[in-house]
């Protein structure tokens, strides 16, 4: 958990009521050589990945100020004038997510599929908070994040987050509507996934539902192709600089 920090009730507007905005934050593709490198899609325009959710603020950092041994949270405003502090609340304590097992493969294969995603996760335990995973294949408990499977996604993906910020009553909440991940190769429907993919996949996914953007650096498991082999430093550095952030401040960039 990050230290506290001013009540974010002097941050956000107290005369908004509710203000929600729902979009992809990624879709997540395996690298692509030869053949295969016209069907590349990290992320879908449409779906407005780097969009700004433009909840009300009155906090404004600069970017000469701010991005400093942040890892590569301010990696988005190479290309953009703006970018927005999205996190999730600082009263979080944990996070449960209920992986259940992909109902369309054949057994054994669920259950490596389904262990890889839990190990995935399990990656960002205690960064910043505790996370509470849930196997059972029914449950009465709510979940903060449920994890759908499906054979294939679109185009070359391998998983897809979507997710949902709201401001009520001069606070941020947040909701993961979608985290779902592929069992089948996007190329192959007869090749299932190994499970070390399926397993960065979790995690790139899971990061981004902790608020994460991409990475620029293929090393880190927040690129946005398949490329790495396990999170790094710099994804751990990045989700304490998020956490340690205000929540909905904006970042400009400045000539």
């Amino acid at each position: 958990m990050a230290a506290k920090r001013a009540p974010v009730g002097l941050v956000i507007a107290a005369v908004v009521l509710a203000v929600g905005v729902s979009h992809f934050r990624d879709r997540l593709s395996r690298p692509l050589s030869g053949d295969d490198a016209e069907l590349a899609l990290a992320c879908d325009p449409a779906s407005e990945c780097a969009g700004d959710p433009a909840a009300p603020t009155e906090v404004v950092l600069s970017h000469m100020d701010f991005c400093r041994d942040v890892g590569y949270l301010c990696a988005e405003l190479e290309e953009s004038p703006m970018m927005r502090i999205l996190r999730w609340p600082d009263e979080t304590t944990r996070i449960r997510i209920r992986v259940p097992l992909p109902e369309n493969e054949p057994v054994e294969l669920a259950r490596q599929l389904q262990r890889a995603a839990v190990q995935g996760f399990q990656q960002w335990d205690g960064s910043p908070f505790e996370l509470v995973i849930d196997t059972r294949r029914r449950s009465l408990r709510p979940a903060d994040v449920v994890v759908t499977w499906a054979s294939r996604l679109s185009g070359s993906q391998l998983g897809v987050t979507r997710t949902q910020w709201r401001v009520q009553r001069g606070e941020i909440s947040i909701s993961v509507l979608q985290l779902a991940l592929a069992t089948r190769s996007p190329f192959s429907i007869e090749r299932p996934l190994d499970p070390q993919q399926v397993r960065l996949t979790a995690a790139h996914e899971l990061g981004h539902a902790l608020g994460l953007p991409h990475s620029d650096s293929p090393r880190d498991v927040m690129y946005p192709t398949n490329t790495s082999r396990a999170l790094t430093n710099r994804d751990y550095r990045t989700v304490q600089a998020l956490y340690a952030a205000p929540n909905g401040a904006e970042v400009r960039r400045e000539r």
